[in-house]
């Protein structure tokens, strides 16, 4: 057990790395198996919970639309912004589940609104690279919109700068446009 930690940790350092085994290696260990198991448990418990953060034209003031935040609501912990939690999802392989849950909770939601005689709403959400690279991005983008019955164009997809040095990036964003949903750049000049 004690030189499987070692060697996680070496490989964690990065290539031709050795390590010797000490107890924090193993108080990290246990503390990121038991994370893990929280991350999971909040999606059986629905502890993912989705703020909409509003958008607003600097040319004329009005609202133009909502953007979509997912955030981690523990029940001991409290509210937990993703700065602790996404990384983690990423490399359990569990992020595209929660960007599809965000993705149908924002639709059901534009729904809601629009049923309470609200007008259309553009709702954004975030996708990661490992979900823009997915296969199946485009068949769970078009049957979120089928099942919730959203219009395509109220649905934006904001993406990482990072996306634009795929490789067969431009493919997937015609695909996406195809079916009629806005792509946006997130954050865009803050790390390329």
């Amino acid at each position: 057990k004690s030189a499987d930690t070692a060697m996680y940790a070496a490989k964690q350092a990065g290539k031709q790395c050795y390590a010797f085994y000490s107890e924090d290696m193993a108080k990290e260990a246990y503390f990121r198996l038991k994370k893990e198991q929280m991350l999971q448990e909040a999606f059986e418990q629905k502890q993912y919970k989705l703020y909409y953060q509003p958008q607003v034209s600097m040319e004329t003031g009005r609202m133009i639309g909502m953007e979509g935040l997912v955030r981690w609501q523990h029940s001991e912990r409290g509210l937990i912004l993703p700065e602790e939690f996404i990384v983690e999802l990423e490399q359990l392989g569990l992020i595209i589940e929660l960007e599809n849950w965000a993705m149908r909770t924002a639709c059901e939601q534009i729904m809601r609104w629009k049923a309470k005689g609200l007008p259309y709403l553009q709702v954004s959400v975030n996708i990661s690279i490992s979900h823009f690279k997915d296969p199946k991005l485009i068949s769970s983008v078009h049957d979120v919109l089928a099942e919730t019955g959203v219009p395509a164009e109220y649905l934006a997809l904001e993406l990482s700068e990072n996306i634009l040095s795929e490789n067969d990036f431009l493919n997937t964003i015609e695909q996406l446009k195809s079916l009629g949903v806005k792509v946006a750049i997130d954050n865009f000049g803050k790390g390329y």
